[in-house]
């Protein structure tokens, strides 16, 4: 579901929902001191490359095929 921010006019206080639009147009029309407010993007860090994740014993397997392979291949390790 996505992530919302909504203002309160009043006391200038935001929260974050998480919820589906109509819930959220349903909240505001309820709501009159309420507004939508764009809010940046969160970003996501710590998330790993696919191949820091591959396990040794089949990066061993990667690097014998590999070896075994002609001149022109592909294979990243």
């Amino acid at each position: 579901m996505p992530l919302y921010t909504v203002k309160n006019k009043v006391t200038g206080e935001t929260e974050s929902l998480i919820c589906p639009y109509e819930d959220l147009k349903l909240l505001l029309s309820e709501n009159p001191d309420l507004q939508q407010s764009l809010a940046a993007p969160r970003t996501v860090s710590g998330i790993k490359d696919v191949r820091a994740r591959i396990p040794d014993g089949f990066k061993d397997v990667l690097r014998k095929v590999k070896q075994g392979s002609g001149k022109q291949n592909t294979i990243g390790i």
